[in-house]
């Protein structure tokens, strides 16, 4: 076959590349081929597209369920922005967020897209969605035994025991690292990606149910930090085949091993001695094997540019012209020397694990609460070997936790595990007693007679804040979650509050109180109509003018003014209780009517209604005339439901004043009248007039 040839790829950039043949561990000497590539990648400034799609849906009281589109990109979408009425409140590598939310609330989502320079596309259409109410109130058990473990310099993994709740858990949310992240109900672990090495980080588990009621585990005294560059091995890679070229050459290909430094070579053994090195690509040509028909055995080690050495992967067994699968199905055995189950320990503890297996041991792993910790390849490989680990305990915190060993064979797909070793780690966390800094910019507004809405800037913490006191005419009235706004509906309308919030961290530490802000509620809508006019009276005062008075109406806030018809159309508005209609024309019958209104608009019941009949104009030959007046006492205050009667040649008939103390009477033949007032505690009085045709004679009287 041809001589292995280096691939370079986008993500080795700028990496030099050397290629090496050698002998056997008989034959000194080795050719280097040495490459170097360089790729220059322009810069990037184009913004992925808005995300499609955009939903959001009330999962619960205290739930939204957002959802979108796949974004699309020049290179690489890397994530999704979420913002909340206008507000950043999340990044997710994902195409959905759950949001904690106040029950019984409007929202406005929208969602922008980044790529791995941060090109930030257009917000989506926002979509809007108000959580329901709710009956559930029990927040469910806090997540308990947070454990963190590295991955890799860039990446950590955490893991949790499941919580409870009295309905059910529906989901978790990891904080903290680079961001913030929701994880199903019946997953306990997540791994968070993209970190910078040597660096501490917090994180926060909680756990939330269908109502969106929420705790958390306090992991306030724990902290984790990545490992160095460079401090783990490279993944392990296994001899992916053999081609014999020629009776005295063979050729061994394996696969890539991962490793952060993106750098690493390969070391190529035979029945346990170097047989050759090459580094950037994953082949070597041995030329030199024994050609003696028996079987071997030989494994391939991935080293990085910091030393490190992955574990061994063992190949078929093989022999010269008669290569064959190799028959090894038995596990090797694994077990943990140091520290003694039960033991006590402190900081960074030197693990001593051991393996035997029938035919050769490649590698152990040390892990902790079932989580990798560290790996380690054998100096000298052989059927039985021990090695020592290193185990920073104080990424892991103080309590119990169980050690187990992990051995691989060089076959690599029979693997042994230790019985378990408890130890007791107390290192006495420093507690947290810093408080955050205290929010600002606090505002108040009276939303509704029922709501007041408020908003502020976040608070920072030297680890993280995880919610707010809302404080409401001093005292607190509400705990939310790391938001920047609250809705108070326990309020009154027309009523001013003040209020002020304080910002929480994990270890329940206290900001001083934020700027104080005041909103006055509004007054309710007015609903309640005014009561119908009543007493309404109206006279001819002459051929084009009719009279009205009428007794005024009451509210619960207040009269605005009145509404005068005739013949069942509006023609007036006035403010007062009486009115003078000079749009009439003589001997015509009209028919009268008032209705109340107030400010909001509300309008009475229709008032009585009074018929009306002008005489006829002065001079137009008509037949009939009118009589008017007002019924006084002798202090001139009008005398109202008195009643007053008209007599002539036998005949009579009566009527009852107004509250203005008006009467009158239309349609009377030209003649003498007697007018008769009456009225309960004063004397009764008369008086002697003539009514002529066209015309209305006034009549006041006067009651002592």
């Amino acid at each position: 076959m041809a001589d292995p040839v280096a691939i370079l790829t986008d993500s080795q950039t700028g990496y030099p590349f050397t290629v090496q043949t050698c002998g056997n561990y008989l034959t000194a000497g080795c050719s280097n081929l040495n490459l170097t590539f360089t790729q220059v990648t322009p810069a990037d400034s184009t913004a992925p597209t808005t995300p499609p799609g955009v939903t959001a849906v009330a999962a619960g009281p205290k739930q939204v369920n957002l959802g979108w589109g796949t974004s699309t990109d020049n290179t690489a979408v890397a994530g999704y922005a979420v913002y909340r009425n206008g507000t950043q409140i999340a990044r997710t590598q994902a195409l959905s967020f759950i949001d904690a939310v106040p029950a019984g609330t409007a929202y406005s989502y929208t969602v922008a897209a980044y790529d791995y320079k941060n090109n930030l596309s257009s917000q989506s259409s926002a979509v809007d969605v108000t959580t329901p109410t709710s009956s559930d109130t029990t927040a469910p058990s806090g997540p308990t035994n947070v454990q963190f473990a590295a991955q890799d310099a860039h990446s950590v993994t955490v893991r949790w025991s499941p919580a409870t709740d009295n309905v059910g858990v529906t989901r978790y949310m990891v904080s903290g690292g680079s961001g913030t992240y929701n994880v199903a109900a019946g997953t306990t672990s997540f791994t968070d990606r993209g970190l910078a090495a040597n660096t501490m980080y917090r994180y926060y588990v909680y756990a939330f149910d269908g109502a969106g009621n929420y705790t958390y585990a306090d992991t306030s005294s724990t902290v984790y930090y990545t490992p160095k560059e460079g401090t783990l091995p490279p993944s392990r890679p296994t001899i992916i085949s053999h081609e014999q070229v020629t009776s005295t050459r063979d050729d061994v290909f394996f696969s890539v091993s991962a490793d952060v430094a993106g750098s690493v070579s390969y070391r190529y053994f035979r029945d346990g001695r170097l047989v050759g090195t090459v580094s950037g690509h994953p082949g070597i040509s041995d030329a030199r094997y024994p050609n003696d028909g028996a079987a071997h055995y030989d494994y391939v080690q991935a080293v990085d540019a910091y030393g490190n050495i992955s574990q061994s992967g063992l190949a078929n067994a093989w022999a010269v012209g008669a290569l064959g699968s190799s028959t090894d199905t038995t596990a090797p055995s694994a077990s943990i020397n140091s520290p003694a189950s039960g033991a006590t320990t402190s900081g960074t503890l030197t693990v001593g694990m051991s393996a035997s297996d029938n035919v050769i041991v490649s590698g152990l792993e040390l892990y902790v609460d079932g989580q990798l910790a560290n790996a380690a390849v054998p100096t000298l490989y052989g059927a039985s070997v021990s090695v020592s680990v290193s185990w920073d305990t104080t990424q892991w915190g103080d309590g119990t936790h169980s050690l187990a060993a992990k051995a691989y064979d060089g076959n690599g797909n029979n693997v042994g595990t230790s019985a378990p070793t408890t130890v007791t780690v107390s290192n006495g966390a420093t507690a947290d007693t810093t408080p955050p800094t205290s929010p600002s910019n606090l505002t108040a507004a009276g939303s509704s007679p029922t709501q007041v809405s408020l908003g502020w800037t976040a608070s920072t913490d030297n680890i993280g804040v995880t919610g707010y006191s809302i404080l409401r005419n001093g005292s607190a009235i509400a705990t939310v979650g790391n938001v920047t706004t609250y809705a108070d509906s326990s309020v009154t309308a027309s009523t001013t509050y003040s209020y002020q919030v304080e910002a929480i961290d994990a270890a329940g530490n206290v900001s001083a109180a934020s700027n104080m802000a005041s909103a006055t509620t509004p007054a309710p809508p007015d609903t309640s109509a005014p009561t119908a006019p009543t007493n309404l009276v109206g006279w001819a005062a002459s051929s084009s003018q009719v009279n009205l008075s009428w007794s005024p109406s009451t509210d619960n806030v207040g009269i605005a003014g009145y509404w005068l018809y005739r013949n069942g159309g509006q023609v007036a508005t006035v403010t007062g209780t009486t009115w003078s209609d000079a749009g009439v024309s003589g001997s015509t019958t009209y028919s009268y009517a008032v209705v109340a209104f107030d400010a909001a608009g509300n309008t009475s019941a229709t008032s009585n209604t009074v018929s009306i009949t002008t005489p006829a104009p002065p001079g137009s030959g008509g037949a009939s005339g009118a009589l008017a007046g007002i019924v006084s006492n002798t202090s001139g205050a009008a005398v109202a439901g008195a009643k007053v009667s008209i007599s002539t040649g036998g005949k009579s008939t009566n009527c009852t004043t107004s509250s203005t103390g008006s009467y009158s009477f239309s349609n009377l033949p030209p003649g003498t009248y007697t007018v008769t007032a009456s009225a309960k505690g004063y004397k009764t009085q008369s008086t002697t007039l003539t009514v002529t045709a066209g015309s209305t004679t006034t009549a006041n009287i006067t009651l002592k």
